[in-house]
């Protein structure tokens, strides 16, 4: 995205944008549907 952006090349950056924000939300609702773990104490 950066180096779209330094390019001056708008619509790419905004096109690897939206994908960026779509795979971000699909991860977050991944992890919001997925049951907590509990983390096991260290020895």
């Amino acid at each position: 995205i950066v180096e779209y952006q330094n390019k001056g090349r708008a619509t790419d950056c905004v096109q690897y944008q939206h994908i960026l924000h779509r795979n971000l939300i699909y991860l977050a609702t991944i992890a919001d549907a997925s049951p907590p773990r509990t983390q096991k104490p260290v020895d």
